[in-house]
């Protein structure tokens, strides 16, 4: 008869560094096969973007006539109004984290928004350039001939833009007007996050406007691109980023560190462990019955540790502020 370990006692430490401490010892009883061995990677905790098609596919799907007018909330032409034309929408729109699956710029991870934020500062992620302009007549008119079939028509006028897909020969654009949305960087208690800056991204034209939050951490950020996207950061936290339109208040946290120990009889013993985080299950290892994972953002965490001859448990830890 095989003797199986499970575990029998955890211990959690909620502060600034979490703490787990798996004590293994013997149980008289048989249970069913050994936990088998991980199919990731171990140690790994990031993982590169999935780009799509490239520039020159997006005209594989033919090109076409297409037309249409620029209208008001009133659905009144608008003369005079810029029309322009892609290819193709933003690239970075078709950009998926590898990791929860969502577009980068709706994954909320700071591993994702770091990398985001480094792409758009050095020129990595690329605002699409458009390939024809034309201004609306007195009807609030435009057309385009050859267009990719698959690009996207951009209207801009004063304050209002509008935009569609060019997936049909006639196309109404609506203007609508700027986006303005009030910002507040705050830490967990509520209180303004000294010297925090925010940025404001346009994926449609690629531009950048950082600005400084004022003493009560509050800023205005306005944008004719109602795909933009913000970021905050200050000294000694993690950035924080989300889409305009989706609100104004940010939480600025410092990185927590997460400490695993695995002990069987009181010494260290080697065991997989598996913890879910940034949307998906990541398996990794104890090595001489410690892992540490540092850099992560505040929240909750469930974590699993199995081992051979050992049964699998289970724990959550929370890594919120210090206590």
């Amino acid at each position: 008869m095989r003797k199986v370990w499970v575990i029998i006692a955890v211990v959690v430490v909620m502060l600034p560094t979490g703490g787990l401490v798996w004590w293994l010892m013997s149980e008289p009883e048989v249970s069913g096969p050994n936990t088998p061995p991980p199919d990731g990677p171990s140690g790994q905790l990031d993982r590169p973007f999935v780009h799509a098609q490239n520039e020159e596919d997006a005209f594989d799907a033919g090109v076409g006539r297409v037309a249409g007018r620029v209208v008001d909330a009133d659905l009144a032409p608008v003369n005079g109004a810029r029309v322009r034309l892609y290819a193709r929408g933003p690239e970075i729109e078709e950009l998926e984290c590898a990791m929860c699956h969502l577009t980068v710029l709706d994954c909320e991870d700071p591993s994702t928004v770091r990398r985001v934020m480094q792409g758009v500062r050095d020129g990595t992620l690329r605002a699409v350039e458009p390939i024809a302009e034309v201004l609306t007549d007195a009807e609030g008119r435009f057309g385009f001939e050859d267009a990719p079939l698959g690009g996207e028509v951009v209207a801009l006028h004063g304050k209002f833009s509008a935009e569609a897909s060019c997936d049909s020969e006639e196309v109404e654009l609506i203007l609508e007007p700027a986006l303005v949305q009030e910002i507040h960087v705050a830490d967990f208690e509520g209180k303004p996050v000294p010297g925090a800056r925010v940025t404001l991204y346009s994926p449609r034209d690629g531009t950048l406007v950082e600005k400084r939050v004022d003493g009560e951490g509050r800023v205005t950020l306005e944008s004719l691109d109602h795909r933009a996207w913000y970021f905050a950061e200050a000294d000694g936290t993690l950035p924080a980023a989300q889409r305009l339109e989706n609100g104004g208040e940010v939480v600025l946290a410092p990185p927590r560190t997460l400490i695993i120990h695995t002990r069987m009889g009181g010494q260290p013993v080697d065991a997989e462990v598996e913890i879910f985080m940034h949307g998906e299950p990541r398996k990794l290892k104890t090595h001489d019955g410690v892992l540490q994972l540092e850099q992560l953002p505040f929240g909750y965490y469930t974590v699993a540790v199995a081992s051979e001859a050992l049964a699998a448990a289970e724990q959550s830890v929370e890594l919120i502020k210090p206590v």
